[in-house]
């Protein structure tokens, strides 16, 4: 080895140049664990509990994160609401993100859903945010599918069942038609002599053989063209309901109801206004004539029908009359003769003005009524007296109130008769008052007394005055509240109990007695007695 050569240590001097600086890096020491300065730790984000995002019942995404002052729950609910608005005209092609730095949107359509910060993602466990508002757009789109299919389904499943309900009413409908059509022509075949000839005036329209004909003719075209009507409806029904078969209804409409309206548009046109108010005008007249012949029958009991009893089958009959000829004139008249301001409009205004005033009356006792019946002036139960009229309220109507008296008629009193006479209240329990005559010795305290006595077994507050006294009689007045039909006659059977037997023992067989009294035989006995004054 060779020796190594000791160096030299050279002083510097004060005129020497310091020396040149390497060019290598001179490497620090490094500083110790306790003087190294503390690097800020990452942000932590906590997941809060998953909040769901659903379109019905389908989950379309969970919220984790809180973002800003809205918590998970908050941002979930937000989502929800404007996914619910912009579900109804939205497809899943409809779903996009709308990305910047450090957020990303997503929209259905227009409608922003939900805003995503990047720590979502990070709460996700995804890569970016990107990533994230991806899989969100994934999951949207696909419970959108998902919701969209479920209710076509239900919407399909409830069309169905429709179709079959109005198919089963459609069935029935078109047998009872048909059981009408038999019941109506058995009907005409066997009252041939009840089918008169049609007249207008002196004019014989139709002839007895002839109406009938024209009858079973047309029972038989209706009766077709009924169930054809409710058939072709249902039909028209049933392919409305599916989005495939809607596009036919129109067609359908096209091919059997244009032809129609076409010809009969052409042939309105071509005949004159006179003619087609002629034909107008007799087929309201065969109405006319018609309803009169079934209400009359009605009425004579050859035909029956649940929905009116004969005895209100001539008014009935009147008022449909009156209304067919009211409403031919305001309503077919304008477009019979094409001018709404013509004299066949004017007269059913008229008539219908006319009809108002008549009416006035009867309109001003249902309001009074109404008065009187949400105000609850008087109730059923109630004693009342309008007027002369007394009795015991047993219905209250809106045009009139009906009172029983004390033997059991009723009176009927209309609502505006309460505004010209007074309405004295009794109560549930009226004042029932009876007059008796007895003799003016009988006329005292005892007497008093004892018809108090007999008086409560028949009502409340008894009581006794006596109005007069002359030289041989006395009056007195009798009074009980009482509600029961025969107060009257029990105040009467009561009173003579009473003065019967408040008389004294040794009572002259000669004394005068109230009719109907009992005898009394203690003592010497006795006999009946001279009828007296005595009630």
């Amino acid at each position: 080895k060779p020796t190594p050569r000791p160096s030299a240590t050279v002083e510097p001097s004060a005129s020497a140049p310091p020396p040149a600086p390497s060019a290598e890096p001179t490497a620090e020491p490094a500083p110790s664990a306790s003087a190294a300065p503390s690097a800020p730790p990452p942000p932590v984000h906590v997941a809060e509990e998953a909040a769901d995002v659903r379109i019905g019942d389908t989950l379309a995404f969970q919220i984790r994160a809180k973002h800003g002052d809205q918590s998970a729950a908050d941002r979930a609910r937000a989502a929800t609401k404007a996914l619910k608005d912009a579900f109804d005209g939205a497809s899943p092609d409809d779903v996009h993100v709308e990305k910047s730095a450090d957020a990303a949107i997503v929209y259905l359509g227009t409608t922003p859903i939900v805003q995503l910060a990047p720590e979502d993602a990070i709460v996700a466990g995804d890569a970016s945010l990107d990533v994230h508002a991806d899989a969100v757009a994934a999951g949207l789109r696909k419970a959108i599918r998902a919701e969209k299919d479920r209710t076509a389904l239900a919407s399909r499943i409830f069309s169905i069942s429709l179709v079959i309900f109005f198919g089963i009413l459609v069935v029935y409908l078109i047998r009872k038609i048909g059981d009408f059509a038999e019941r109506a022509n058995a009907w005409v075949d066997d009252n041939p002599h009840r089918i008169p000839a049609i007249r207008v005036r002196t004019l014989t329209m139709l002839t007895p053989a002839a109406f009938r004909s024209a009858l079973a003719g047309a029972i038989g075209v209706g009766k077709w063209f009924a169930q054809f009507a409710i058939g072709y409806l249902w039909l028209l029904a049933a392919l409305s309901l599916f989005e495939t078969t809607r596009g036919y209804t129109d067609k359908l409409n096209g091919i059997l109801l244009q032809p129609f309206v076409a010809l009969t548009t052409r042939i309105a046109a071509s005949l004159p206004i006179t003619l087609v108010v002629l034909i107008a005008g007799l087929v309201v007249a065969i109405l006319f004539r018609v309803i009169g012949l079934f209400f009359e029958s009605v009425r004579t009991g050859t035909t029956e029908v649940e929905w009116i009893p004969p005895e209100l089958a001539r008014p009935t009959s009147t008022l449909m009359r009156v209304a067919l000829v009211l409403t031919t004139m305001v309503f077919a008249g304008p477009v019979l003769t094409g001018n709404p301001e013509g004299a066949l409009a004017r007269g059913g205004f008229i008539g219908i003005i006319t009809l108002g005033l008549a009416s006035v009356p009867i309109v001003a006792s249902c309001t009074v009524g109404l008065v009187v019946v949400y105000g609850r002036r008087y109730r059923v139960g109630e004693h009342v007296r309008v007027g002369p009229t007394k009795g015991k309220v047993v219905e209250i109507g809106l045009a009139d109130v009906t009172l029983e008296d004390d033997d059991g008629n009723e009176t009927r009193i209309p609502h505006l008769v309460t505004l010209l006479r007074p309405i004295e209240l009794l109560g549930v329990a009226p004042r029932i008052s009876v007059r008796l005559t007895i003799p003016r010795s009988e006329a005292s305290e005892i007497t008093v007394r004892n018809l108090l006595e007999a008086l409560m077994t028949v009502g409340t507050d008894p009581r006794v005055e006596i109005e007069s006294i002359e030289r041989e009689i006395a009056q007195i007045g009798l009074s009980v509240l009482s509600d029961e039909l025969d107060a009257k006659n029990r105040m009467v059977l009561a009173a003579v109990g009473a003065l019967n037997g408040g008389m004294p023992k040794d009572a002259p067989t000669s004394s005068r007695r109230v009719p109907g009294a009992s005898e009394r035989g203690e003592g010497g006995g006795g006999t009946t007695q001279e009828p007296g004054r005595r009630g």
